[in-house]
């Protein structure tokens, strides 16, 4: 059998091909793992498989991952690609009946029977309880880096992990003190331990929440320089990126103002909100009415001149 590297990739599509995968992830094995992998073996070897290659390449991608260069699920992937070519070298196919253990927290067989006990012991629906026995395995990891059994676990120590995992599991803290107290209830409950305590004091670190930016007025100035006010629709278009940026209104709202809205003297406008149905007083200042003004359509401005003619009217002959 051929031993270049590259030909032993395409026989490897093609059996992910043959197992079912869709032409979108085959795609991604190819550019994303793939080649990589070929541009390693033929800086390496010559482009030729060998065993002692094969094994320089894992180790490369493993040390990445324990320096923090690549990320777990990066390295998981790129080892199971990898051992996708060493199957077809050595079998002429791919072994895909492997089951490969990709749990991050692996604790003892005690200690899993003990959390498998735990949840089962709850009517908690199968997804969630996924999510606590995932909290309840690094719980168990953590007791037995500290040599401790099950009948050891005291409040400190239920403190030590909330610290520990405070650091490492930030957003997961609402998850880990849940899977605590059904873990504590069930060994109290089984009297394997006596641990009194109330997580309802530790109050969970929210998990953080991605704010986008606002633009800087200088951003918000070269937007505008690009837009050409000369035409009809560039005075609409610097009149709404005005109105937007100095009020904060909704899209559909500023689509929905009528002329009619704007107290032009007060320099105030009134809309009902579209999401809230709630009406609010905005005040704006002399530039964004007269781009309002101007952005306009004469038809627009002709029926607002009509109506307030009419108001006028009706005022004088009361």
């Amino acid at each position: 059998m051929n031993n270049k590297i590259e030909e032993l990739v395409g026989c490897v599509l093609h059996e992910l091909e043959t197992h079912g995968l869709t032409q979108a992830t085959i795609y991604q094995y190819k550019r994303g793992l793939y080649q990589p992998i070929i541009k390693f073996f033929n800086s390496t070897n010559s482009g030729n498989y060998s065993t002692q290659t094969f094994e320089a390449c894992m180790k490369n991608y493993e040390d990445q991952y324990l320096s923090g260069k690549i990320k777990r699920h990066h390295y998981l992937s790129m080892k199971r690609s990898l051992e996708y070519i060493r199957d077809y070298a050595l079998l002429g196919k791919v072994d895909f009946t492997r089951k490969v253990d990709t749990r991050k927290y692996k604790p003892s067989t005690e200690a899993i029977a003990v959390i498998e006990c735990a949840l089962e012991a709850t009517d908690l629906k199968e997804g969630f309880k996924y999510s606590l026995h995932v909290c309840m395995r690094h719980f168990f990891c953590y007791i037995e880096s500290q040599s401790m059994k099950v009948e050891d676990i005291s409040v400190a120590t239920i403190k030590g992990f909330l610290v520990s995992a405070r650091n490492t599991n930030p957003g997961s803290m609402d998850y880990i003190i849940y899977s605590l107290k059904v873990l504590i209830s069930y060994l109290n409950i089984s009297r394997i331990t006596n641990i009194k305590v109330d997580l309802g004091y530790f109050v969970p670190k929210s998990p953080p929440q991605k704010i986008i930016p606002a633009f800087t007025m200088e951003e918000i100035d070269k937007v505008l320089k690009c837009i050409d006010c000369s035409t009809s629709s560039g005075k609409r278009d610097n009149a709404i990126i005005l109105l937007a940026c100095a009020t904060g209104l909704r899209g559909i709202d500023i689509v929905k103002l009528k002329l009619e809205n704007i107290n032009w003297k007060a320099g105030e406008i009134s809309i009902f909100q579209s999401k809230t149905g709630n009406l609010i007083n905005i005040t704006v200042n002399g530039q964004i009415l007269n781009a309002i003004l101007k952005g306009a359509s004469p038809i627009q401005r002709w029926g607002h001149y009509q109506r307030k003619k009419m108001k006028l009217s009706l005022i004088q002959k009361c």
